[in-house]
């Protein structure tokens, strides 16, 4: 599975340009642990409806 986000511009400047890489590694980690936590919730959702 891959994603890919587009965004039209960052926070822009001399600090946008140093945070925007912290910003979007932060994203990627927060969604690799939303996909990664996919099997759980559906076993979890199974149990409920079981």
């Amino acid at each position: 599975m891959s994603v890919r986000v587009d965004s039209a511009s960052g926070l822009g400047g001399v600090f946008g340009k140093m945070a925007d890489p912290i910003v979007t590694r932060i994203y990627q980690r927060s969604l690799t642990a939303s996909i990664e936590s996919i099997p759980d919730l559906m076993d979890a959702w199974l149990a409920q409806k079981g």
